[in-house]
C-alpha cells in the first residue's frame, strides 16, 4: 500500500519497467503461464535496487519465518532432493522468490501518481484485451492457442490446447477486481463488463471452474467490504484463518461419514478427482499433524496425490504441519492488515477481491509452491498496489460503518 513507502521515486525507470513486465504478463498468459516465473524472477533483480528505501514490511518478515521452517522440515522430508537443480529443488526457488518477487510489490509502492497510472493503464488495458482474446479463442475451439504452438513447432493435441488455453482464466481472475478500479477511472462503465463477461463465457465454455469459483468469491468478498468496511475486513480476516485451519478437520469429517465417495459418485469427473485426492491426503495428515512430512512430500505420494493436493491449505498442512499453518495464516492476516490502513479508500474493496480470488483459486487447482502461481500473485499484489498510489478518487468514503 502507499504507506509502505512514503517517498516516491524521482526517476521513471521502474514505472517503465514494471509496465513492461505487466505487459509480458499478458502476452505470456497466452503463450503459457509457466514463464510468468522468469519473468517475475528477471523483473523482480533488476528492480530490487529500487526497492530497497523501502521500509521491511511485516509481511515480509512473515514470508521469510516460513521459508526458513520449510527449510527446518526438509531434515525430515520422505527423500532429499539430491540433484541441485533450479527446476527441482523447490526450497531453493522458495528462497530465491522470497528475495526477488516482493520487490515488484514494494517499487509499485513508490511510484509517482503519473507512474502508477500509467502502469496500471497497462496492466488494465492488457487484461481486457486478454479476456477478449480469450473467449473468442474459446469459441473457435483453442484453433488460435494451437495454431501458434504449430507455428513454434510444439505437438499440442486439441483437449491439451483447451486446456492451456483455460489458464488464461486464472490470470484474469486475480487481475480482474484491480483492472476493473483501473477501467472504472479511465473508461466507458461498460468495459469492466465486458471484460468480466468474457470470462465467465470463457470458463464456462473451457469447464474451468477455478476462474468461476475465484471470480465469485471475489466478487463477494468486495461487496462485502464496500457495504460493511471495516468489520467486514474483520469477517473476511476470520473467514481465512479458519480456511487454513479447520480444512484439515472439515475434510476429514466429511470423509469419516462418507460424504467424500457420496460426492464423488455426483459430481464431474475432475471434482471427483479431487475429493479423492483431499480423502487420502487428509488421512496422510492425520498421521503427521504436528511437524509435517516435510516440504515438497506431497510428491512422496504418487499413488494418492498427483504431484499436489489441489488445495492449498490441506498441501500446507499435510508438508509443514501446524507450525506452517500458523505462520500462514499469520501472513494472510499481516496482508489484511495492511490493506485495513486503507480501508476508507475505494482500492480496498478490489485488493480485498484480489486477496480472496487468489485465495480461491489455490484451494482448488494448483500446487501452493508451484512458482508461476506465485509470480502470477505478486504480480496481482502489485497491481493493487498500483491502485492506492493512483490517487484519483481514492479518498472518496466507501459505504457502510467503519
Amino acid at each position: 500500500m502507499s504507506s509502505l513507502a512514503p517517498q516516491q521515486m524521482r526517476t521513471g525507470a521502474p514505472g517503465a519497467l514494471l509496465a513492461a513486465a505487466f505487459a509480458l504478463l499478458i502476452i505470456l498468459s497466452y503463450v503459457g503461464p509457466q514463464a510468468f516465473a522468469p519473468l517475475a524472477g528477471v523483473a523482480g533483480l533488476i528492480l530490487l535496487p529500487w526497492s530497497l528505501g523501502v521500509p521491511f514490511p511485516r509481511w515480509r518478515t512473515a514470508i521469510g519465518l516460513l521459508v526458513l521452517w520449510a527449510a527446518a522440515t526438509m531434515i525430515w522430508a520422505p527423500a532429499p532432493l539430491a540433484p541441485l537443480r533450479w527446476d527441482q529443488h523447490t526450497l531453493l526457488k522458495l528462497a530465491l522468490q522470497a528475495a526477488i518477487y516482493p520487490s515488484l510489490i514494494l517499487v509499485a509502492a513508490r511510484l509517482s501518481e503519473p507512474q502508477a497510472r500509467r502502469t496500471a493503464l497497462v496492466m488494465a488495458w492488457g487484461a481486457f484485451g486478454l479476456s477478449v482474446l480469450l473467449v473468442i479463442d474459446a469459441l473457435a475451439g483453442a484453433r488460435g492457442y494451437l495454431a501458434m504452438t504449430r507455428l513454434a513447432g510444439l505437438v499440442v493435441t486439441p483437449d491439451i490446447g483447451l486446456i492451456k488455453l483455460a489458464q488464461n482464466g486464472c490470470t484474469l481472475a486475480v487481475l480482474f477486481f484491480a483492472a476493473r478500479e483501473a477501467l472504472r477511472r479511465v473508461a466507458h462503465p461498460s468495459a469492466p463488463l465486458v471484460m468480466i463477461g468474457a470470462l465467465v463465457c470463457a470458463s464456462l465454455l473451457l469447464s474451468a471452474d477455478a476462474p468461476l469459483l475465484a471470480t465469485t468469491a471475489g466478487a463477494a468478498a468486495y461487496v462485502v467490504i464496500r457495504r460493511y468496511g471495516r468489520r467486514g475486513l474483520g469477517w473476511i480476516i476470520r473467514a481465512v484463518t479458519l480456511y487454513w485451519f479447520a480444512t484439515p478437520l472439515i475434510v476429514f469429517a466429511a470423509r469419516a461419514a462418507g460424504l467424500l465417495d457420496l460426492l464423488a459418485a455426483h459430481t464431474p469427473a475432475s471434482w471427483a478427482a479431487r475429493l479423492h485426492i483431499w480423502s487420502f491426503t487428509v488421512a496422510r495428515i492425520a498421521e503427521k499433524p504436528v511437524l509435517g512430512w516435510g516440504l515438497d512430500a506431497s510428491r512422496a505420494f504418487p499413488e494418492g496425490i498427483p504431484l499436489h493436493p489441489h488445495n492449498g491449505a490441506l498441501q500446507l498442512w499435510l508438508e509443514l504441519g501446524l507450525p506452517g499453518a500458523l505462520i500462514m495464516a499469520g501472513l494472510w492476516a499481516l496482508i489484511f492488515r495492511a490493506i485495513a490502513r486503507h480501508i476508507d479508500e475505494r482500492p480496498a474493496g478490489a485488493a480485498v477481491g484480489t486477496a480472496v480470488a487468489c485465495l480461491a483459486t489455490g484451494a482448488v487447482s494448483y500446487g501452493l509452491w508451484q512458482e508461476w502461481w506465485l509470480a502470477l500473485q505478486a504480480f496481482a499484489a502489485a497491481a493493487c498496489v498500483l491502485m492506492f498510489r493512483w490517487r484519483g478518487d481514492n479518498a472518496a468514503p466507501l459505504s457502510g460503518d467503519r
